[in-house]
């Protein structure tokens, strides 16, 4: 890979510790090759589909609809900034469906050179094991280079200090 420049780096968060280690190792990535980061949230499908069929008759649905989602996008951006972003270029997104399709559709739509996504999130290893991961998804379908962190993978100084302001024992 001599030669590689990774300016627009895609990074999933489902707000997970598991995700956290990925945002991690973005930051470092992005540090090195003086990167954008573009941090995804995706909702769950079926609370959206429900909601945007109800918002298209119901002007309190839509305006509760258009709530939450600036409400997960402050929570989405800070998630983030609990980590040292100073320098970082940093964009927020929030996407709604089926989570694997979406990260790819985000990676398409804003042409980035990289995904860096963790092994495990919210659902957990059983969930994975019985119904495929969303990293394994995106590795396969991905049209660009993708970079998984496993659980016990990816260590910095960040990730000790999100902890640290979580309560989450080490």
């Amino acid at each position: 890979m001599h030669g590689t420049q990774f300016k627009k780096i895609l990074v999933p968060t489902d707000f997970s510790d598991y995700s956290a280690r990925g945002i991690c190792a973005a930051i470092s990535m992005a540090r090195h090759f003086d990167s954008d980061l573009y941090f995804v949230n995706v909702w769950p499908p079926e609370f959206m589909f429900e909601a945007e069929l109800r918002a298209k008759v119901d002007a309190e649905v839509k305006r509760r609809l258009e709530e939450e989602t600036r409400k997960r996008e402050d929570k989405l951006k800070t998630f983030v900034e609990e980590f040292d972003i100073s320098g970082i270029r940093a964009h927020y997104l929030i996407k709604s469906g089926p989570p694997y399709l979406e990260i790819i559709i985000a990676a398409r739509e804003l042409e980035v050179d990289l995904i860096i996504i963790g092994t495990h999130g919210l659902t957990g290893l059983l969930a994975s094991m019985l119904i495929g991961s969303v990293a394994e998804k995106v590795v396969h379908r991905a049209s660009c280079p993708v970079m998984t962190i496993r659980p016990e993978g990816f260590e910095c100084d960040e990730l000790v200090r999100h902890r640290e302001q979580r309560g989450i024992p080490e």
